[in-house]
């Protein structure tokens, strides 16, 4: 195999790959395992695999190859990933409501001027007391 043909082969297998491991239920670690067993499969394949239709017509269609490893992944995991996601999801929100609500306090309080802030009178106030 040429090289060019060979970067070719290596590109379209991660291509493949990629689009299976974007609908995946599953830890990084899990994802990660599933799919580099898939790529090293595809890349004992012969030659012909250079394009993802011939990947797909030899191994199946993306979301048929998806569907095979999400049904090799433990149940048990798969609750576990997605109560992982959802609570992932409310801190962020939580922290956002918080961070915006921070902001929304802060101009309110510097455009009601209930805090003035005098960089003249703090500067004379020094000087005095050096001198």
């Amino acid at each position: 195999m040429s090289p060019n043909a060979n970067t070719l082969h290596q590109k379209t297998i991660n291509r493949y790959v990629k689009s299976v491991g974007r609908g995946l239920v599953a830890s990084r670690k899990t994802r990660k395992q599933l799919l580099d067993g898939l790529r090293n499969e595809l890349a004992e394949q012969s030659e012909d695999l250079c394009c993802t239709e011939n990947i797909a017509h030899t191994f199946g269609s993306v979301v048929t190859t998806r569907e095979n490893l999400q049904s090799e992944i433990d149940a048990e995991e798969v609750k576990h990933y997605r109560m992982y996601v959802r609570i992932r999801n409310v801190l962020l929100i939580i922290i956002a409501v918080c961070i915006i609500f921070t902001l929304l306090t802060f101009l309110y309080i510097l455009w009601n001027g209930s805090i003035n802030i005098n960089v003249t009178q703090e500067i004379t106030i020094t000087s005095m007391l050096i001198n």
